[in-house]
């Protein structure tokens, strides 16, 4: 399924080197007449920036390669499509597009077809926009180019703060509703077998009412099973199967988020969570906490959790520390000593009466079967019958257990858990990211709260954890494959313009690019994730085609000898239809997904609403910023120049 909608998500791009060449060959007929040469000197016009705008497409891909964890799969299932894809489409463009077009019929202009007719007058208007409407206004853009690239930089800045405000929400991996709700409860050890079932039983009739709520407010119920298994004595699952999505008018987690509202308060809860989303458990708070002291870790474990339960939009709180039940502690006394009793000898004997000692083993039917020596039930069901019973000192003798021992009670742990030979607690809390982000809770935490829990209990350390500190290495690793994509589009680009200058104003569309990509999120509704920073560094890749062909072309027109001012304004206007159409594919080739509504599509849709908006609004930069950003290049060289003059310049 992945690997169908990446055939989708390439639909648009693939055919972008096909257009440039296409539109490059119809301008020399147009020119010169139909014929082989004409079709041959219009591909070689663009054959270099077409080769390698689609390179860097392909290498903007490459970070999906790399990607580890739970998203390995699914980005490895797109990069592959996708660069495949542009592999083959680099082929057919250089090779198979041109001979269509040496052999292709031209239309006379009085054709009686109606087709040739309407695609005869909107070429001709597409024309007369280019000469009445967009040249006079990039004239006038250049003149004024420092003002205009004053109103670019402040476009970006205000992007920039739509995040920062939070008007653009950023979540680690979006919420995917399932079809499948995944609840886990967990009673504390203490709590018995009956009284485990009786809360099952609680949270099973809410499920219900829920279900009918839902169906006096919506006019359908959600619930289609639900299956309730008891794995251990104080822990119990419940898997619930809903309708499909496209039967109901809310979503899975909606759902989720109605039955824990339709809970009453629980008592003996470790832990309850609930998954609605493919057992994703992407969006949560998680901490360690480390320290030597357990009641020190155990105290700090619930000052943590209880701020945690403060944040607005954080739920299932919980921690993976379990007391477990009581046990007896003996303690020998020195009576015992005397007697030649040790700790062990004391223990032993405890243990071999009231679990056994093995005294034999029979065969049975091929089957062993051990023999095993003990008290009788009735006497050892209480601490009494441990107080009353007969320990043999090393002399043979038997003295009573309570003039050589003493018990107490204390509570047992039923786990320990140990990192770096710490003992260590987790903290986790789900997070509901209509209303919070991950990200900014655990920054305030480990800025505000952290530093007074550690300054409090000393030798505490708090780090993060879980999913806390996948999102950290996932954006680690995003910055590198970034820093990758922009280090390979650069030489890409340097390759075919011979300069260092000229990569830099094409590659100035990658941050427009994702201007684009936030506004697209915020007309949404949708929030920020890896998901689209993949799609905005697959972006950065796509973007620099159409500003490529656009310098290329400046650059011819200078060395046949024309202004730079000139060669400016001529290359957005020969290129204009070329830009427009490879962006407007793209966008459109990539609208299905954005409107898809089944489940299987909402991983690939904020990815699409990245390369779709960000190529739309980057269509404006390329045809716009790219002639002014060559001008102002030329601005700093002609400046640097006289300046140069000027400081060698002998005093006279």
């Amino acid at each position: 399924m992945i690997s169908l909608f990446a055939f989708i998500l390439v639909l648009g791009i693939v055919v972008d080197d096909a257009i440039v060449t296409g539109e490059s060959a119809a301008q020399e007929i147009e020119k010169n007449g139909h014929s082989v040469d004409s079709v041959v000197t219009g591909v070689r016009k663009v054959a270099t920036p077409a080769t390698f705008g689609v390179l860097t497409t392909m290498v903007a891909f490459v970070p999906m390669l790399l990607i580890s964890g739970p998203m390995k799969s699914l980005s490895e299932a797109i990069a592959w499509v996708v660069i495949l894809c542009l592999v083959f489409s680099l082929i057919e463009s250089k090779l198979i597009l041109p001979a269509h077009l040496a052999h292709m019929k031209i239309k006379p202009n009085n054709n009686p077809n109606r087709f040739v007719r309407f695609k005869q007058a909107f070429n001709e208007r597409v024309n007369r926009f280019i000469t009445s409407i967009y040249r006079p206004f990039l004239e006038r853009c250049l003149k004024y180019r420092y003002s205009v690239l004053a109103v670019f930089v402040g476009v970006l800045m205000l992007s920039v703060a739509l995040v920062m405000s939070g008007k653009v929400r950023w979540v680690f991996f979006p919420d995917m509703p399932s079809d499948y709700i995944h609840v886990t409860l967990e009673m504390e050890s203490s709590f018995s077998e009956q009284r485990t079932i009786e809360t099952a039983q609680v949270i099973e009739k809410a499920l219900l009412e829920m279900d009918q709520t839902v169906f006096e407010e919506y006019g359908s119920k959600v619930v289609d099973h639900h299956l309730v298994v008891k794995s251990s004595m104080t822990s119990i699952e419940f898997f619930v199967e809903l309708t499909k999505a496209e039967e109901r008018n809310i979503n899975g987690v909606e759902i989720a988020d109605k039955w824990r509202a339709a809970l009453p308060p629980l008592v003996g809860i470790n832990k309850l969570s609930f998954d609605a989303g493919g057992g994703s458990q992407t969006n949560t708070v998680t901490l360690e906490l480390v320290s030597d002291d357990l009641s020190q870790l155990t105290a700090a474990s619930e000052e943590l959790k209880t701020k945690l339960s403060l944040y607005n939009g954080l739920y299932d709180v919980s921690d993976n520390f379990s007391s477990g039940s009581s046990e007896i502690q003996l303690q020998i006394k020195p009576e015992a000593e005397a007697l030649g009793l040790t700790l062990f000898d004391l223990a032993s004997q405890v243990r071999y009466g009231f679990f056994g000692y093995e005294a034999q083993r029979l065969l049975r039917d091929k089957e062993e079967v051990k023999v095993m020596v003990r008290y009788p039930r009735d006497e050892r069901r209480s601490i009494g019958h441990l107080e009353n019973m007969l320990i043999r000192t090393p002399s043979g003798e038997r003295v009573p257990f309570s003039t050589v021992a003493e018990i107490t009670l204390e509570d047992s742990y039923s786990s320990i858990n140990r990192k770096d030979n710490r003992r260590a607690l987790t903290v986790v809390a789900n997070v509901n990211t209509n209303i919070a982000e991950p990200k900014k809770v655990v920054d305030d935490i480990m800025a505000n709260f952290v530093p007074e829990l550690t300054e409090k209990y000393d030798g505490l350390s708090v780090k993060l954890g879980g999913a806390s500190l996948d999102e950290q290495e996932s954006m680690v690793s995003l910055v590198k494959g970034a820093l990758f994509v922009l280090l390979a589009v650069y030489t890409l680009l340097a390759i075919p313009l011979k300069s260092y200058a000229q990569p830099l104003i094409i590659m100035s569309v990658i941050p427009f690019g994702m201007v684009g990509a936030l506004f697209g999120h915020l007309f949404l509704g949708l929030s920020m994730s890896m998901l689209s920073m993949t799609g905005i560094i697959a972006l950065g890749g796509v973007v620099v085609n159409d500003s490529l062909v656009l310098v290329d072309y400046v650059n011819r027109a200078r060395a046949e000898g024309k202004s730079i001012l000139q060669s400016a304004i001529e290359s957005g206007c020969f290129r204009f239809r070329a830009v427009v159409l490879t962006s407007l594919t793209t966008f459109f080739g990539l609208v299905p997904i954005m409107l898809e509504t089944s489940l299987q599509a909402q991983v690939m849709i904020p990815m699409a609403v990245s390369l779709a908006f960000g190529i739309l609004f980057s269509t404006v930069v390329t045809l716009l910023l790219v002639p002014i950003l060559y001008l102002v290049l030329n601005d700093i060289k002609q400046g640097s120049l006289k300046f140069y003059r000027w400081w060698w310049q002998p005093q006279t």
